[in-house]
């Protein structure tokens, strides 16, 4: 599902030209970016095709706690990713850094803050799915009795049906941050 899309000017990837010379390398022009949720694991994938080609030029997972994403200047935005696009075209893990021009600060300010909401459901939804496999692998040594009490309450105090597994658009950044953080804390006192 389409979550939301950004118009953007050019986009950019560190990497070797022919020459072997490392710079930035024109990736798409006049384009858009698209943040799309699987409808299965609830995760959000950024993707980018040129406009004229159709090419895809970038699809990656959002993730916050390895993509560091910064604003350059006002319309320049960079952050650093694992992308299956480049993982394809070198032959590697895909790392990479990529950088964004936008028509505006303003387009630019709401891709940086959508990037990071979209970042914080998937680190959720890892999160949940990391107790979700701690509860199955303890619940295998337990009575029948004390599974049916398990699972009744799998996630403690994170219920399974809580929109923040689904989508975190409509949530504060803060509140995110508040949620990411309970589950990180679950997990720490879990273990």
């Amino acid at each position: 599902n389409l979550l939301k899309e950004f118009n953007v000017i050019k986009v950019y990837r560190w990497g070797k030209d022919v020459a072997g010379v490392s710079g930035w390398k024109n990736r798409a022009s006049s384009t858009k970016f698209g943040f799309y949720q699987d409808k299965t694991s609830g995760k959000i994938r950024l993707v980018c095709r040129e406009d004229i080609t159709n090419k895809l030029r970038l699809n990656q997972w959002v993730n916050t706690s390895i993509a560091s994403i910064e604003k350059k200047s006002d319309k320049q935005v960079q952050w650093r990713s694992v992308d299956a696009t480049i993982a394809a075209e070198d032959e590697s893990n895909g790392d990479c850094m990529f950088a964004v021009k936008f028509k505006s600060s303003e387009t630019a300010d709401n891709f940086v803050e959508f990037f990071k909401l979209q970042g914080a459901n998937n680190e959720v939804i890892m999160n949940i799915n990391k107790l979700n496999l701690k509860e199955q692998k303890s619940s295998e040594d337990i009575s029948d009795d004390e599974k049916e009490e398990s699972e009744e309450n799998t996630f403690g105090d994170i219920e399974a049906e809580d929109p923040i597994c689904v989508m975190l658009e409509e949530y504060d950044v803060n509140q995110v941050q508040i949620w990411v953080d309970d589950v990180w804390k679950k997990l720490a006192d879990n273990s």
